[in-house]
């Protein structure tokens, strides 16, 4: 087995891992959710370094213009994640609150850090997609004996259960798995706010005027039609309750509920989104958020290998 492969593949593995559990910032809390973010925008960086020959070996060809279609489209979602990461990272450090402490309230960059999230999740089920036949080719040797020497695998005396099982009940272990995969994968994407996230650039919002401290002015409320109530029914407060109360002026109350805007946000006290209730940070909420991303991402995988598998099948067929 090479070795060299297996790393770039358990790599490769523990990027989306650490991805997935960072579309969910209540799995383990925002401190998480910031500095995990931060340190796998270097792993994607060493990601394209030790990829950094077949990149600039399709680059050249693609300039010149010797490369099949496929490669050229497995090259564009190549290039669309990393844009899409890049955007994820430059958002993130602008709504930070934890590690920067900048927590900008301007919309452009929640809509560009949510959006950005949901478009690498289907670029990267795309590209793991369209290495189906890599990523089953080197499971396939992992299992197998070669002819220089077990693998690690037969080593350890991990494939042994696997190779012992007959073909068919592991083609049907193998079906089973891709459905339930795809269950799961069907289940998040209607449980999740992944299309909320999609359809956050063309969904119209409420213009409210921009404050750089954070606080926002609400609208003036519609003025509502009074009975008229003779004056002489009006009794004038209490000199007591007027020296207890203090009326705020607009400045101190406008600054007020920017206070308490940004204190809920920072504390996950604020509103419940959508009418859900909100995650409780922990193993729980982490294995849940794993389960149903990675399921996503893999689902999308699924139907891009079966796609790409499309036109051998056709060609089979022919002859």
């Amino acid at each position: 087995m090479n070795v060299k492969t297996a790393i770039r593949l358990a790599f490769d593995l523990l990027l989306l891992v650490a991805m997935v559990l960072l579309y969910n910032k209540r799995a383990f809390g925002i401190a998480y959710h910031e500095i995990t973010g931060l340190a796998l925008f270097a792993l994607f960086t060493v990601h394209l370094l030790i990829n950094r020959r077949w990149i600039s070996a399709i680059t050249a060809r693609l300039a010149g213009g010797t490369v099949t279609a496929r490669t050229a489209f497995s090259y564009a979602v190549s290039l669309g994640a990393l844009i899409a990461f890049v955007l994820i990272g430059i958002s993130g450090i602008a709504i930070s609150r934890v590690v920067f402490d900048i927590n900008s309230t301007w919309p452009v960059w929640k809509i560009m850090h949510k959006t950005g999230a949901a478009i690498a999740l289907i670029l990267i089920g795309i590209h793991v997609g369209l290495h189906h036949a890599f990523i089953l080719g080197m499971l396939r040797q992992w299992f197998a004996v070669p002819e220089n020497g077990p693998s690690i695998l037969h080593v350890l005396g991990l494939a042994r259960p696997l190779v012992a099982i007959p073909a068919r009940l592991r083609r049907a272990l193998l079906k089973t798995f891709i459905v339930a995969v795809l269950a799961i994968g069907a289940a998040g994407f209607a449980t999740t706010p992944f299309f909320k996230w999609l359809s956050l650039p063309f969904t119209p919002r409420r213009t409210v005027p921009y404050s750089p401290s954070g606080a926002t002015f609400p609208s003036p409320a519609p003025v509502a039609k009074t009975l008229s109530v003779p004056s002489s029914s009006l009794a004038p407060p209490a000199a007591t309750d007027m020296a207890q109360t203090p009326p705020l002026s607009p400045t101190a109350a406008v600054a007020g509920n920017g206070f308490m805007q940004r204190t809920r946000a920072r504390d996950g006290s604020g509103p419940k989104d959508s009418g859900r209730p909100r995650d409780v940070p922990g193993i729980a909420t982490a294995a849940k958020t794993l389960c149903l991303y990675i399921c996503m991402t893999l689902s999308i995988a699924i139907v891009t290998a079966f796609i790409d598998t499309l036109p051998g099948k056709a060609g089979q067929k022919k002859t």
